[in-house]
């Protein structure tokens, strides 16, 4: 019986140290980069990897910033570019609608000299 009650101890204290070891590797890296402790330690290739891999993340988020403003001035100018073109189908629409008015269409007629006919259309048959 001791032999199980010893053992259950144990148990809950390497939890503990575990998580605490968890907990203090977790933070040992950031407090390493800010103490400098971790560019002391490693070599000089590791070095420089990392320091090329920071800088290319670098320079991948400052392009990826241009482009994305780059794609907003655009899509800002294609909106307003497009907003003129709907007003001018609309103006133009509506000068075609007047212009194919009939009572448009005599007042042009009239101006060449033609007139409006006030006898209605006949029918023609042809007999066979």
């Amino acid at each position: 019986m001791n032999r199980i009650k010893s053992e259950e101890n144990p148990e809950p204290e390497i939890q503990k140290k575990n998580k605490h070891n968890r907990f203090s590797e977790i933070l040992r890296i950031p407090i390493g980069l800010l103490t400098g402790r971790t560019f002391k330690d490693l070599d000089s290739n590791k070095l420089i990897k990392i320091t090329v891999y920071i800088s290319l993340l670098v320079v991948l988020l400052i392009s990826n910033t241009y482009y994305g403003q780059k794609n907003a001035r655009e899509i800002g100018s294609l909106t307003k570019e497009l907003k003129k073109l709907k007003f001018e189908h609309i103006a133009t629409k509506a000068e075609l609608t007047n212009i194919t008015k009939q009572s448009s269409i005599s007042k042009s007629l009239k101006q060449r000299g033609i007139k409006e006919s006030t006898v209605p259309p006949q029918k023609i048959i042809i007999n066979k």
